[in-house]
């Protein structure tokens, strides 16, 4: 399962890097990004992270291309006798489909992307003993899950090469027994290279 998965990116990424000598335009998108995510019991909890794309405009309205990126989350669960903290770390490697509705200088999108999230998990905590706090296990578990992450979005024109990118996103990552699920916001800006189409 592992080799086939990394085939299949490296087909992903020759396939991406052949279309890219047909684009007019290629996009590079820098951004910023808040989820929400369940860990362990109680609320869900928020988190932070940073990300990137690169896509290629295949037509003036579809682009094709890969997001990758990261978004942590923690969790603190305190009592008197006890600590515990949990992180969670997502890194989706993502190949994107991009539909964009042209509507001048507000361009409204929708998005597809495919591919897989790895997950890095880490627990660690204290347990108080004769009045005495202790260090308690530790644990950490890696695994690289596939997924699927729908998003909505809009594109602010501030030049003729930066927009203003803003999108809702949807992490579906099909795990074992129920799947995973979390929502973010990205945002960020877009940076236009390479010839106009128009």
């Amino acid at each position: 399962m592992k080799l086939s998965l990394k085939s299949l990116v490296i087909l992903f990424v020759i396939g991406i890097l052949k279309l890219s000598t047909a684009a007019g335009q290629t996009q590079l998108s820098i951004l910023g990004e808040y989820g929400r995510t369940q860990i362990g019991e109680g609320d869900k909890t928020a988190g932070l992270g940073l990300g990137g794309a690169l896509r290629f405009n295949l037509s003036k309205a579809f682009s094709l291309g890969i997001q990758s990126g990261y978004l942590r989350f923690e969790k603190e669960n305190n009592t008197f006798f006890s600590s515990a903290t949990l992180q969670l770390t997502l890194i989706p490697v993502l190949v994107e489909g991009q539909y964009v509705f042209d509507l001048g200088g507000f361009n409204p999108y929708l998005r597809l992307g495919a591919g897989g999230h790895m997950w890095y998990t880490k627990s660690s905590g204290t347990v108080r003993s004769g009045g005495i706090l202790l260090p308690a296990n530790t644990s950490s578990e890696t695994k690289f899950d596939p997924s699927l992450v729908p998003a909505i979005g809009v594109q602010l024109k501030i030049n003729s090469s930066i927009w203003f990118d803003v999108s809702g996103r949807y992490h579906l990552v099909f795990t074992e027994g129920e799947n995973s699920k979390a929502t973010s916001i990205q945002f960020g800006f877009t940076f236009i290279l390479g010839s106009s189409s128009e």
